[in-house]
């Protein structure tokens, strides 16, 4: 797009210096739904499905885990479950599950935290998603996302994090950070506190890396796969974008090491 098409694309963008833009098609999801979807999906094909269960001792034996220990948080029960194979993909958590094996684990997770501010949509681009330059000094680029009920979504932050991933809180200071890189990408929005509707921040599932890179949008967003016992699997890493394939993947691996056949669908 030429400077013209892209200010009507994106209008109140910062002129200054625009030689023009591009113009592209992605998707869009609502992530919390998009999980329950997933659930559903499971138990249709035949899963049980334990929500809100909390793994809290896995029972191994010669090598292999015979059951795990699990808590059901709204009854106040507590169950075995027994497997022939598991899989740990719990993200962040991974570490977490890693330890109820009453071994020393080697850490495989270092998170980091991205924080999005809601604020209403009358002052920033109504029909695209905008992205724009972080002010920090960073060579990162942030996004205003249109959301539901008039609503836009700003995003998000990317720092270091090293507290519980059961309670990830959000500072004034990324609040400030997301609102400066915003009123710099669009002069006359003049975005303060009083727009903000609500906030929310989460934690990317990365996996440790050997040495240091020069900011956290240079670490891989890549995943792996690892045998912790003879049955226990684990996946940690990569992006919600490729979680099917993701998931496909592990099964895979899982079918190959115990001669299973592939059955499994998308």
């Amino acid at each position: 797009l030429n400077a013209a098409e892209t200010l009507e694309k994106l209008p109140g963008f910062n002129q200054k210096n625009l030689v023009g833009g591009i113009y592209y098609w992605d998707a869009w999801t609502n992530d919390a739904r998009l999980t329950v979807d997933v659930l559903c999906s499971c138990n249709k094909k035949g899963a049980v499905v334990l929500n809100y269960f909390e793994v809290q001792k896995l029972n191994a034996e010669n090598d292999s885990v015979q059951t795990a220990t699990v808590f059901d948080k709204i009854s106040n029960t507590e169950i075995k479950v027994k497997a022939k194979i598991f899989v740990n993909a719990t993200g962040v958590w991974t570490d977490d599950v890693l330890s109820r094996l009453d071994e020393a684990t080697v850490k495989r997770i270092k998170p980091t935290k991205g924080v999005h501010v809601v604020v209403p949509s009358a002052k920033l681009p109504k029909t695209c998603v905008a992205i724009v330059s972080s002010v920090s000094g960073e060579k990162r680029f942030l996004y205003t996302l249109p959301w539901e009920h008039d609503l836009t979504i700003l995003g998000a932050t990317d720092t270091n994090y090293t507290g519980t991933a059961d309670n990830v809180n959000v500072s004034v200071d990324d609040v400030k950070y997301l609102l400066e890189t915003f009123n710099a990408g669009f002069p006359n929005a003049h975005l303060t506190m009083k727009d903000v509707v609500s906030v929310f921040s989460g934690l990317r599932p990365l996996l440790k890396e050997d040495g240091n890179k020069t900011g956290n949008y240079s670490r891989s967003r890549e995943y792996e796969i690892w045998w912790t016992k003879n049955n226990f699997v684990n996946i940690a890493g990569g992006k919600l974008t490729s979680f099917l394939s993701m998931g496909k993947h592990c099964l895979d691996v899982v079918a190959q090491k115990f001669s299973l056949s592939a059955s499994a669908t998308t």
